[in-house]
Order: structure tokens, then C-alpha cells, then sequence
């Protein structure tokens, strides 16, 4: 058996610790992007809040008419497994990516992929009127948005000549989607003499490498099953038409009675009798002595007096004598 260190660099975790943009309702921030976004496809799961068995239901507003639907919560946001030229082209691929699979077969309650983008940004620390504050510093943050965000840019590109070098001011117009109205800055203050390098050096130093990860949670196909599973069952609770008992198993008492060893009235389990100590024998795999005669209140005195009962006083008590001062010196 391999032996293993406690070191960082030694952990399998999947998290990254990323430093996202995240604003406040009505809060500003004036940043940068050095370099272009990426890209991936990702699958958007959810599934009906389920309380106590029960689907909850809310209402919203939709298309001017208050309507009540389920209220579904977040369960994951995966990595598409789809050939990215099929995606391209169809915008869905069943054949390579279970997601796919189930959004063609179910579509209200799996969703295709979409586009989903991160940007690497150096964020000024401003003050309230938006000036830089003195001395001057700035974070490294990143920026994921979706394609109606990246539509804005896109504009926003097409107007100006492009968004790499561009200082851009955001102002967040929903705090719960991260939601931001973007307009372009009036002068790009990281050009600034005294500003230039700190920039350059903290977008080298701190941006992420990898901004997949920003997008969406790499997965295996086994693991992405699981969670579409689970969600499919939410889904037939909410709607009425998950299976009470599993045909191939009975009812759902003998379902219950297998996982807890438990008993049914009125049915014998097999290979355990139902009365004498031969139950508990069965079980702890002694053999039960042969049934005589109950002893009579006579014979319990008899034995009482003859002193047949053990003097607790008397048992001997075993001591631990082993030395363990060189055990761990031999592992």
C-alpha cells in the first residue's frame, strides 16, 4: 500500500477556489479584460422543491398573467459531453452526452445546453465617485455570463473596435442572476503610467488558467446519470407518477422489510422460526440447549442459598500488562 503525504498539490478535489465578480444591487464596478473569453456548452439542472413529499409551488409573473408553477431548485451545472461541432451545428447532442439524451426525451424537465462564458477582468479599487483611490490597487476577478450578456458585448465590440484594453463599467441591475447593464469607460485608466504595470502584474500573477471550470463542473458520464436520475424522480413526485412500489419487489412493505430486517405481521421470513429462543440462536448462531420443565420457585431458592449465584467479589479481573512504548517505532 502506497504511502501519501499531506501536501496541497496532493488533493483530488475538483473545487476551485475562484474569485468571482459579484456585485450588489445598484453597485458599480469599473474593470478591464486583458484577453479574450471562453467558452463552454453547459446543462443548467433543476429540479420541483420537494417539502416533506410534497412539490412546492410558487407563483410568477409570465407574459403579463400571474401563473403557478413548480419552484425549482438549483441541482448542478455541468459540463455538456457533446462533440463541440455537433453542438455548434445542432445545439444538442444525444448521441455523446446523457443531458442531451434526456432534454430530447424530456425537454420539460431537462434543458438543452447553452453557451456559458468567463472572462479573466482586473477590477479598480475605486471610490464612490469613481475615481481611483490612492495609492492605486486591483483585484483579479472573474466574470461568468450567459449569451444574452454576451450579445451586449458583442455590440459593445462592434462599436468601439473591440473590448480587450477597454475599461468597462458594470452596474448590477439584478443581484440574484448577477445581472449588469455595461457601458463602455471614458479613458482606459490601467494605460496610466503609474498604473500600467501594477495591472500587468496582478493579471499575470492571479488570473485563472483554466476557465472552463468558471463555466461549468467537468463531470463523468456515471456521475451526470446520478444527478439526472434524481432529478427525474423529483420530477414524477411533483407530477403525480412516481411508482409506489417497485413491481419486480413486491409491495412496499417487503421493500422496507429487506433493507431493516424487520418482519410483516403474518408472514414467516425464511430460515428464522417465529417463536422459541431458536429465533435468537438462528441469528447469534448458537445452539439453543434443550427445553425442559420451568424450574419451580423452589429450586430458584434452593440454588439461591446453596451460594450457586458467583460473588462478583471474587472474579478475577484481567489487567493489560502490555508495554506500548516501542509499537509505533516498529510500523
Amino acid at each position: 500500500m502506497p504511502e501519501i503525504d499531506f501536501k496541497p498539490e496532493l488533493r483530488r478535489s475538483q473545487n476551485v477556489d475562484i474569485n468571482r465578480l459579484r456585485l450588489k444591487k445598484d453597485e458599480k464596478a469599473r474593470v478591464v479584460a486583458l484577453k479574450k473569453p471562453a467558452y463552454a456548452w453547459v446543462h443548467t439542472l433543476r429540479a420541483p422543491k420537494i417539502v416533506n413529499g410534497v412539490p412546492v409551488k410558487v407563483k410568477r409573473e409570465r407574459r403579463g398573467a400571474m401563473v403557478e408553477e413548480f419552484d425549482l431548485d438549483f441541482v448542478a451545472r455541468p459540463i455538456c459531453l457533446g462533440d463541440l461541432g455537433t453542438l455548434a451545428d445542432e445545439g444538442i447532442d444525444p448521441k455523446n452526452c446523457p443531458a442531451c439524451a434526456a432534454a430530447k426525451k424530456s425537454p420539460d424537465e431537462v434543458a438543452p445546453p447553452d453557451r456559458r462564458f468567463a472572462l479573466n477582468l482586473i477590477r479598480y479599487s475605486t471610490r464612490a465617485d469613481g475615481s481611483l483611490t490612492t495609492p492605486f490597487s486591483c483585484s483579479a476577478v472573474v466574470w461568468s455570463f450567459t449569451e444574452k450578456t454576451f450579445g451586449k458585448l458583442v455590440d459593445i465590440a462592434t462599436e468601439h473596435g473591440g473590448i480587450e484594453g477597454r475599461d468597462l463599467i458594470l452596474t448590477c441591475s439584478n443581484e440574484g442572476f448577477q445581472q449588469f447593464d455595461v457601458v463602455t469607460g471614458g479613458r482606459n485608466y490601467w494605460q496610466g503610467e503609474n498604473v500600467r504595470d501594477i495591472v500587468l502584474e496582478t493579471y499575470k500573477s492571479n488570473a485563472l488558467a483554466d476557465l472552463d471550470v468558471a463555466c461549468g463542473r467537468n463531470v463523468e458520464a456515471h456521475w451526470l446519470k446520478k444527478d439526472l436520475d434524481s432529478i427525474r424522480e423529483r420530477w414524477a413526485i411533483a407530477t403525480g407518477t412516481a411508482s409506489i412500489a417497485d413491481p419486480s419487489s413486491g409491495n412496499l412493505s417487503d421493500g422496507l422489510d429487506s433493507l431493516f430486517d424487520t418482519v410483516t405481521p403474518g408472514v414467516e421470513p425464511a430460515g428464522v422460526p417465529r417463536s422459541g429462543t431458536g429465533d435468537v440462536d438462528a441469528l447469534l448462531g448458537t445452539t439453543p440447549a434443550e427445553e425442559g420443565p420451568a424450574p419451580s420457585m423452589q429450586d430458584i431458592l434452593a440454588r439461591t442459598d446453596s451460594g450457586a449465584a458467583e460473588d462478583p467479589t471474587k472474579i478475577n479481573k484481567q489487567t493489560d500488562s502490555t508495554d506500548y512504548s516501542d509499537l509505533l517505532s516498529k510500523l
